[in-house]
């Protein structure tokens, strides 16, 4: 489309996933995208706040059921996933986009109409949880990462600023709750009643996100509700460390939350945690979740082998005798090709495992070495057994008509 919302798979990376790829193309690398987006103040990743005209909308217009919705997390931009700034900074620098993304599980429809007529571009909101990012036009930002993702339009604060109502980072106190500053509702100290805390549910949820070692001193009512404990996971995992024991032995609720942040796992029983069917299970979600396991996992070929084929990018985690081992990697990219840049340098460079790997599956040829990628003999072999890997070939040999006519002689349906 004139936008260039491109087409990808859009769909599930795993049978049991609520995630999916999302392909945009971009008129040129500082077009807008036309996103609005709040960063996590205490994880990687950024939540979708709104869609407006421009090639994300389009993509969701020509892209039934794989809609970006606000609610989404973007788990994963052009492979970046270290954290929200590099991520950001990926989608200003980039003129394709592939995306990673987590659907929210009652992600809110995207209105048909917006009054504005030109489509903002991501808006960066800052880790911290009371600062703001400045106008693009002013400050010590302007012309940094920050402004060029901002595209013109200045970020608000986040969303929930609740280092304000802690004046210690610690909870042993023998108070109770850490000492509160005042609350703008009640002006009463946090550990004072039972009672003002139940009532202010939101409070508690601020005090426990920015402190969790406050956890266990938070009214039993509350430590024993799930969908409170969900709420915290969503918005600060490591909170589950302090969470009530029935939670964090509840195998249900551990796998929802491996679904928000593998990191959860750490945070599951001891049992839970060496139970190798359930953590391949929650690798289903995730293939994050290797990264949290016992060594006794990592150091297992058998049960590597295992996590792969449930979830290809679990090789993401692999130790890296593994990701260079045939029969691994093999395995992962039929689950998933993308899986393949995950792999050593020395198998992406190895002309008949890369042919093979293409034959599985067509994109992952994307990860192969620049050199074979620019080897017209060799890709005229890939292109015979899978045809969408000549979207992949050097941009040398992209751009050689001839080159292309006899790609076309090879795979009829290039």
């Amino acid at each position: 489309s004139e936008a260039g919302a491109s087409a990808s798979s859009g769909v599930a990376t795993t049978g049991k996933s609520n995630k999916f790829r999302v392909r945009i193309v971009k008129q040129s690398v500082d077009a807008k995208l036309g996103l609005r987006a709040a960063a996590f103040s205490h994880r990687p990743g950024f939540r979708v706040k709104s869609v407006r005209p421009g090639p994300v909308y389009d993509w969701n217009e020509e892209n039934p059921g794989s809609e970006v919705r606000s609610g989404d997390v973007v788990l994963q931009v052009n492979g970046e996933r270290s954290n929200a700034e590099s991520m950001f900074r990926a989608i200003a620098s980039s003129k394709t986009l592939d995306f990673l993304i987590r659907r929210a599980r009652e992600a809110v429809p995207q209105p048909e109409q917006f009054a504005e007529s030109a489509g903002s571009h991501i808006q960066q909101v800052p880790a911290s949880a009371t600062q703001k990012v400045e106008s693009p036009s002013d400050g010590p930002n302007a012309g940094g990462a920050a402004s060029a993702v901002a595209g013109g339009e200045a970020a608000s604060e986040v969303d929930s600023e609740v280092s304000e109502h802690f004046e210690s980072e610690s909870c042993s106190d023998s108070e109770g709750l850490t000492q509160a500053s005042t609350s703008p509702k009640s002006g009463q100290n946090l550990a004072e009643t039972s009672e003002s805390l139940n009532g202010d549910r939101d409070f508690v949820l601020s005090a426990v996100v920015s402190n969790p070692a406050c956890f266990p001193r938070v009214p039993d009512k509350l430590r024993q509700d799930r969908e409170f404990n969900m709420e915290v996971v969503r918005e600060n995992c490591a909170a589950l460390e302090f969470a009530a024991a029935g939670i964090r032995e509840d195998r249900d609720f551990i796998l929802e939350a491996v679904q928000e942040d593998a990191a959860a796992i750490k945070f599951a029983s001891d049992d839970l945690r060496v139970d190798r069917d359930f953590v391949l299970e929650a690798m289903e979600h995730d293939g994050a979740v290797l990264r949290y396991l016992p060594e006794t996992f990592h150091a297992s070929h058998e049960f590597v082998l295992a996590a792969v084929a449930r979830n290809g990018l679990a090789l993401e985690y692999a130790a890296h005798g593994f990701r260079s081992d045939r029969e691994v990697v093999m395995e992962a990219v039929r689950q998933d090709g993308v899986a393949f840049q995950f792999a050593s340098d020395d198998l992406k460079a190895d002309n008949e495992f890369v042919l093979a790997v293409a034959h599985a599956d067509g994109d992952a040829f994307q990860y192969a070495s620049d050199d074979l990628r620019s080897d017209a003999k060799f890709v005229l072999r890939v292109v015979a057994v899978a045809g969408a890997a000549l979207e992949y070939a050097s941009a040398a040999l992209s751009e050689d008509r001839g080159f292309i006519f006899e790609a076309g002689q090879e795979n009829g349906r290039v």
